[in-house]
């Protein structure tokens, strides 16, 4: 969706990075524009374990969105994009007895691209096949991936050598998974990593960390034995401000870096900020400390998830109500077998608009949370203003749908009672 844009931008010299001097070296430029900065969702790592009931046009039209997050990330990388700053994906999914079949196309996505997206869809969209004798389930997603949209990672290489250093880390953080782990549930906390990068080298030579927006980490003065900078042995490996968490996760971290290959070799000595930002599309909860930004980008990937629920439960009740239509409706009050043959199908018709009912529940108090957070943003920002009403639309959108929903919900416990 189209919202602001988050700046993904920072500049050396301006108390975020330092390069020591070094006389023997040319002195690297004091300010340099940075891009390729995003968060990476994380559920992009994890197994999938939503659950689709069964297979049918609208189940397979929530199902689709299981693969969102992956997708997206597929469409970060720039050898599965064009040249173009907007790219559009569509997947096309059928399912029918013998299985699930994904076929994605596009404008603007390399070949490596579309199957990026198949292999992401084979990944994360788990449904059964269709049951015998039923007609095949068909679904078909559009996504549109456009540069400088927060949701939208896009790295491009050539702007300068720090933003090809930061976007290879970028891309490379989508590999590292065995480091989220120990979250399968809430995003990781941010961490700040300064990163060198010797002149005329392709790698990274060394890593200090500290908290996310924090200035190069000091070190004790030189001796003559020793020199100042990253090289300080005596300097603290990891801050002392370092939860538990964050030291676990920057351990795991570190020797990912140091084994990354840069684009091209460095003409200057860089030691730039790289900031470890984290959402996770499974959880209705932003990092702790998470900025206004990030926090609202969590929330966003989490409705996309929540919709994908929703739309599921609604397929499942539609599911429920054709098997229940087909049960003969005329019958005896002492024709008891005929009687709970109707309970039998009303029952999971019930159960099945509550769930849906539940989902929607859901998604209004997100919507709500939402307003109340781009609100308190756009007091200290006045340009997301606009956001807040934005997302005052969405509340009343979905309050609309849930009162849908409530409606067939006493509807069918009614039926059920009366039965």
């Amino acid at each position: 969706m189209d919202r602001r844009t988050f700046s993904a931008l920072l500049l050396l010299g301006a108390g975020c990075a330092t390069t020591p001097k070094e006389p023997e070296e040319p002195k690297a430029p004091t300010q340099v524009l940075i891009t390729n900065r995003s968060s990476l969702d994380v559920a992009t790592c994890l197994t999938s374990t939503s659950t689709v009931p069964v297979s049918n046009n609208d189940t397979l039209a929530g199902a689709q969105y299981y693969a969102y997050p992956a997708i997206n990330e597929c469409l970060a990388n720039p050898r599965n994009r064009g040249p173009a700053e907007e790219s559009t994906v569509v997947l096309a999914t059928s399912v029918t007895t013998g299985g699930v079949k994904h076929e994605a196309s596009g404008t603007n996505v390399t070949p490596e691209g579309l199957k990026c997206v198949e292999e992401a869809a084979s990944r994360t969209v788990k449904v059964p096949p269709v049951a015998k004798g039923l007609r095949p389930a068909k679904g078909e997603m559009q996504l549109v991936h456009r540069k400088g949209l927060a949701s939208n990672p896009f790295v491009v290489f050539g702007v300068n050598e720090p933003s090809d250093i930061v976007g290879t880390i970028r891309l490379a953080s989508a590999t590292m998974c065995e480091c989220y782990a120990g979250f399968t549930d809430k995003a990781p906390p941010a961490v700040r990593a300064w990163v060198r990068v010797p002149r005329g080298t392709q790698s990274i030579s060394e890593v200090r960390w500290t908290q996310r927006g924090a200035p190069f980490p000091e070190a004790p003065k030189a001796t003559e034995a020793t020199d100042a900078g990253m090289e300080q042995a005596s300097a603290p490996e990891y801050p002392e401000d370092f939860t538990p968490e964050q030291r676990t996760l920057a351990e795991c971290l570190a020797p990912k870096l140091t084994q990354l290959q840069m684009p091209t070799p460095a003409s200057f000595r860089w030691d730039l900020p790289y900031d470890f930002e984290f959402i996770h599309s499974g959880s209705l909860e932003p990092e702790t400390n998470a900025t206004p930004e990030l926090a609202l980008d969590q929330l966003e990937s989490a409705r996309v998830k929540l919709q994908a629920d929703k739309t599921v439960a609604y397929g499942a009740w539609v599911d429920a109500a054709e098997q229940y239509d087909v049960v003969p409706k005329s019958y005896s009050k002492r024709d008891k077998k005929a009687v709970q043959r109707l309970r039998t199908a009303c029952e999971p018709l019930a159960r099945a608009s509550e769930a849906w009912l539940a989902k929607l529940n859901a998604q209004v108090a997100l919507d709500q949370r939402m307003v109340e957070l781009a609100q308190a943003a756009a007091a200290r920002e006045s340009t997301l203003a606009p956001l807040a009403e934005q997302y005052k639309t969405r509340v009343a959108a979905s309050e609309k749908e849930r009162a849908t929903a409530e409606e067939t919900h006493r509807a069918d416990v009614k039926r059920c009672k009366d039965i």
